[in-house]
């Protein structure tokens, strides 16, 4: 907030509190003058005030609204009881001669007109002015609050519905039932506009209050309420860290990649000045920072790397090893989210060797996820299934996170798909992973798999139901979509809508390590049946006409005839005079002829090891 409109705010309310004592101090005179000419006049008529009087002393304290209230109701309950047993007196002493007497006549004048209507004694009209616009001020200044103090506007309010419901509550206590309409007094007017005055001074008090904290909330930047609200740093301890950076980042006040850099190095350079902020602290604070840099989409990949390498050289050589080493997993983690594998590889082997002598499980099974990860991305399937193998040994000594437990999960169902032996497992792993992980974003990853499972499996149905469960409905994203489309196409076998979807969900099939491999050799069989089901009733047909049918490009069908041709999955031959495949009979084995051939080969076996001992048995000889 601005400072020029802070000491606006203020002054508004300081002159609002001054009026409001001003007119504090004209209604209590007015009260006096009247009390003063009251008592010198009605002796019979006056009764005690039940209710504390209020001095100028006194207008500043604190009220509490419930308990002036319930005063006031026993005051009003007392005066009324005496004002009846009063009244029985004087009709029994004065006769019925002094029922005709009208009340106005025995009152004797007043300084000011005071009037009956139905029994209920009115207020002059200079005090319920005045109380009109003590009202009024408390209503403008809490109006002034409200568009001044953000923060405070919920005190501001709940004052000014204390004010509305203590006039509410007076106004139900001084207009009595009909059988009691005339013991209604003055005083009790007068009470009733006091409390008034007293809640009104409460109300200022605690407007004035509430604008001193918004305005101290306010002045935070955004960086501290960074700090303070994301980090869980103290306000004390958010303002000095906030002081490290230059002037021109301060009077700026915004939060941008750049700033978060900054404070980063800031940090670094700094860190044995600072007073308030201990060095665990500052530690927790450094790497929170870290990762909410790594996590921002402004910065460019260079400059993560070069910002994590640096804060990982620094603690290393501040012989911070706790923090050393969970800036190593950020930057290990970092690499391998953005596919520097060689340099995940080389980080995560480094801190695999030293977690392992401090025998830290939770950091090494972190690093051999992501050297498995990394072997795995660098086709060597044999290395990924040793360190993944160990990391899942090594989960079993302790308490494994959920979310770490799902990453192992996953990544054993990839190995699986990737090997091609037992989807089965792969399928039970990924199901595993979509169920248990606490993160919605790999809670998707092992959704998309697992349709991809269940299609390798030819079993897409189970692929669609699993993604459709209420459970994961809401993990359905653009990779899940993406492998939805896929599994369309496999399930009619349309070639078409099967490119349509790769060329659709580019980023999410082709640029996936796991799913890319995959979908050329479901390419590739997609075409080989849609071929295999055109040329079945042919015996020649031109290449041109299997093309056309399929919707692909000649040369592509003419390429894909020749390998089938080559690997034996289909008997034909090729002419390029008039562009045909020509096709030939399947040749149909006898089995007969099978068994008898592997009878033969069984019994030379046999001849061949019985000769070998006649030969020994000669030599032995």
């Amino acid at each position: 907030m601005e400072p020029i409109k802070e000491d606006d705010n203020k002054s508004s309310l300081k002159n609002s509190s001054n009026l409001v004592k001003n007119l504090i101090k004209v209604k209590l005179t007015v009260d006096n003058i009247d009390k003063s000419h009251t008592n010198g006049t009605e002796s019979d008529n006056s009764q005690p005030n039940k209710c504390p009087s209020i001095t100028k002393e006194k207008v500043n304290d604190k009220i509490d609204i419930s308990k002036v209230s319930q005063s006031r109701q026993t005051s009003v309950k007392e005066t009324a009881n005496e004002s009846r047993s009063s009244s029985a007196k004087r009709k029994i002493s004065n006769g019925s001669g002094s029922d005709n007497d009208s009340p106005e006549k025995s009152k004797p004048k007043r300084l000011h007109s005071v009037s009956y209507v139905n029994g209920v004694e009115k207020v002059d009209e200079l005090s319920s002015d005045i109380s009109k616009v003590i009202k009024v001020v408390v209503e403008v200044s809490s109006n002034e609050l409200k568009s001044a103090a953000v923060n405070g506007t919920e005190t501001v309010q709940n004052g000014t519905v204390n004010v509305v419901d203590s006039e509410a509550k007076s106004d139900s206590i001084n207009s009595p039932e009909p059988s009691s309409l005339h013991c209604t007094t003055a005083t009790d007017t007068e009470q009733t506009d006091e409390c008034n005055v007293a809640v009104a001074a409460e109300v200022c008090s605690k407007s004035a209050a509430a604008s001193n904290v918004a305005t101290d909330a306010d002045m935070l930047t955004d960086i501290e309420l960074l700090l303070t609200s994301k980090f869980g740093v103290s306000e004390q301890q958010g303002r000095e860290v906030f002081s490290l950076l230059p002037q021109h980042i301060q009077d700026e006040g915004s939060v941008s990649a750049g700033t978060v850099s900054e404070l980063v190095w800031c940090l670094l350079r700094n860190t044995s000045t600072l007073s308030a902020v201990s060095s665990p602290r500052c530690n927790k604070l450094i790497r929170q920072l870290l990762d909410h840099y790594c996590s921002m989409e402004q910065p460019k990949v260079d400059d993560k790397h070069a910002l994590c390498q640096e804060c990982v050289k620094w603690a290393r050589e501040q012989h911070r090893t706790a923090l050393c080493q969970e800036l190593e997993v950020s930057l290990m983690t970092l690499y391998a989210s953005t596919g520097h594998w060689r340099q995940a590889q080389q980080t995560a082997l480094a801190l695999y060797t030293t977690t392992k002598h401090m025998q830290d499980k939770e950091k090494t099974i972190k690093a051999c996820l992501c050297l498995s990860q990394s072997y795995h991305a660098m086709s060597n399937l044999c290395k990924a299934r040793a360190f993944i193998t160990t990391a899942k040994t090594e989960a079993l000594k302790i308490y494994t996170p959920p979310d770490l437990q799902a990453q192992l999960d996953l990544q054993s169902g990839i190995l699986q798909v990737a090997e091609g032996k037992d989807l089965e497992t792969a399928v039970s792993y990924f199901k595993e992973a979509a169920t248990c992980s606490p993160i919605s974003k790999h809670r998707s990853r092992a959704l998309k798999y697992l349709v991809l499972g269940c299609l390798l499996m030819d079993r897409p149905s189970d692929g669609k139901k699993a993604a459709h469960t209420p459970t994961h409905l809401k993990d359905i994203d653009e990779g899940v979509l993406a492998m939805l489309a896929v599994v369309d196409s496999a399930t009619t076998a349309s070639v078409q809508k099967f490119r349509a979807a790769r060329e659709k969900y580019k980023t999410e099939l082709e640029d996936d390590s796991v799913v890319a491999p995959v979908l050329d050799q479901l390419y590739i069989e997609m075409m080989e049946k849609n071929i295999k089901n055109i040329i079945l009733p042919y015996k020649r047909v031109q290449i041109q006409h299997i093309a056309d049918t399929i919707e692909l490009p000649r040369l592509e069908v003419e390429r894909r005839l020749s390998q089938m041709i080559l690997d034996g999955s289909l008997s034909g031959q090729l002419d390029h005079r008039d562009h045909c495949l020509y096709l030939y009979p399947s040749e149909t084995k006898d089995p007969v002829y099978s068994a008898t051939i592997d009878t033969i080969a069984c019994l030379e076996k046999t001849i061949v090891h019985l000769n070998k001992k006649a030969v020994k048995l000669m030599l032995a000889v």
